[in-house]
């Protein structure tokens, strides 16, 4: 994430050509003490990284909804860590969405790293192992249907919208 001099930095109003203040970054969200910036969900959008999330209302609900199962996988008694063989296939995947991007000049592009991507790709992979184990028993279809409940559960509980 960004350091807290650049996250100052990056909020300050800086003067434009015309003299109006031109806005660099700012909070969007704080969820379980984490900021969402308005870069991140540029970051996201740029890299598909939240489908099928277009807007950047979608993909900052996204951003958020990521972070709190995130903390609630992190609770789990049973810790997954994903094999890389699973993390390289879900990496291809995720490669699949861009059209036939240059990945690494896009990761450039984006501000993201090859060891932060693939922290995104394992996060992915954790949050899906959790809620196969917590809703892959129900019938399918009723699985999505608690999914959104308990999603919109955990957004109650930290006092986010929606």
């Amino acid at each position: 994430m960004v350091s807290l001099l650049t996250a100052l930095m990056l909020s300050l109003p800086v003067s434009g050509a015309q003299g109006g203040a031109v806005e660099l970054d700012r909070v969007l969200s704080t969820v379980h003490a984490t900021k969402v910036w308005r870069s991140d969900v540029r970051q996201a959008r740029m890299l598909k990284l939240c489908p099928p999330a277009t807007t950047d209302e979608a993909i900052l609900a996204a951003l958020e909804n990521r972070l709190l199962m995130m903390a609630e996988v992190s609770r789990s008694p049973q810790p997954y860590d994903p094999p890389a063989d699973e993390v390289a296939h879900h990496r291809t995947e995720w490669e699949g969405t861009l059209a036939g991007a240059n990945v690494t000049e896009l990761l450039g592009k984006a501000g993201m790293t090859a060891p932060e991507l693939e922290a995104w790709l394992r996060g992915d992979l954790k949050i899906r192992k959790y809620i196969e184990q917590r809703f892959g028993a129900l019938p399918a279809a009723e699985r999505q249907t608690r999914i959104d409940e308990w999603t919109k559960d955990l957004r109650q509980r930290a006092g986010l919208k929606g």
